[in-house]
């Protein structure tokens, strides 16, 4: 999704992860080019030449340093990239909710947000004291919950897209960026009863693969960008309601 009226929110996320991608699409290639040059490397025809074998020795053992060291570079990548996915969409979905509540005050109105007299009067104006209670509120509803909440929070406010969404995937990419940054990728009894499909037995090391990180990028591109296209058709519908 890229519009003119996307709002500024998802014009970083959009960013963001299109870099993220970019970075993991690198080292997969690299994995293949070098990869590819080893089974290259290995078809050579036999030889008996002292110097030769001992050439070929080096150069094998060097391919195969270059695959593993680019292969622990994935690892480490795809670790953190489900963390910074994590930021990325909670980060959008913090500044959507902000931005949008300023277009429209409606969109707050289950919020308890209350100003003590001390921020009333140290504010510079009372547009930088509501914005600092769009800011508040919207965290809170990022803080209450997760993934599946959010999606049925969404729901009850209107968005019928978001009926059959899966939010499986985004479970698991939040319950494994908790473990990565919590236990630093060693998997806890709960973790795993949770996400039995994820390891094999309590205290392994957490493994993403690049094709695993690749469905929860997409689900989570697919849930932000039909909040995006949710909210924006909200206001857009609120701003004809006023022009009638």
């Amino acid at each position: 999704m890229s519009t003119a009226s996307e709002s500024p929110a998802f014009s970083t996320f959009r960013r963001n992860i299109s870099r993220m991608v970019h970075l993991f699409e690198l080292l997969d290639e690299s994995v293949d080019r070098t990869s590819s040059e080893l089974s290259s490397f290995k078809s050579l025809p036999s030889t008996e030449d002292p110097e030769e074998v001992k050439q070929r020795t080096e150069k094998g053992e060097n391919l195969n340093a270059r695959i593993s060291k680019i292969n622990a570079q994935m690892d480490l990548s795809t670790e953190w990239g489900c963390v910074m996915l994590v930021t990325c969409a909670e980060t959008y979905l913090q500044d959507a909710l902000s931005y949008f509540a300023g277009l429209d005050s409606t969109l707050m109105n289950d919020s308890d947000q209350k100003a003590s007299y001390r921020e009333v009067i140290s504010a510079a104006s009372v547009d930088e004291l509501a914005e600092e209670l769009r800011g508040r509120w919207a965290r809170n509803v990022i803080d209450d919950g997760g993934p599946r909440k959010w999606v049925d929070r969404f729901r009850r406010m209107g968005a019928a897209t978001l009926e059959n969404f899966d939010g499986g995937p985004m479970e698991e990419l939040w319950g494994s960026r908790h473990l990565i940054v919590h236990r630093a990728g060693k998997v806890t009894r709960d973790f795993l009863s949770r996400h039995p499909n994820c390891a094999a037995a309590v205290g392994d090391q957490l493994v993403i693969p690049w094709q695993k990180l690749s469905e929860y990028v997409k689900s989570t591109r697919a849930f932000v960008v039909t909040v995006e296209q949710f909210l924006n058709n909200r206001q857009a519908g609120r701003s004809r309601q006023n022009a009638s």
